[in-house]
């Protein structure tokens, strides 16, 4: 049980050590542009997240 646990901490702190290095992916780019020019025919972002999204950004900058 103690060797299991050893094995989930080491892989919990290789984690939150290699974490700062991702950037932002191309998804994540895509719902923000969508988010600045929102309309009603995106099929695959309903339009309430946007507007959420949207006014995040707006806030948060």
């Amino acid at each position: 049980m103690l060797a299991v646990f050893i094995i989930v901490f080491v892989h919990f702190l290789l984690h939150l050590i290699t974490n700062g290095r991702y950037g932002m992916f191309r998804d994540e780019f895509y719902c923000i542009e969508c988010a600045k020019q929102s309309a009603w025919g995106y099929v695959d972002h309903p339009p309430f997240s946007l507007a959420i999204l949207a006014g995040s950004s707006i806030r948060i900058g």
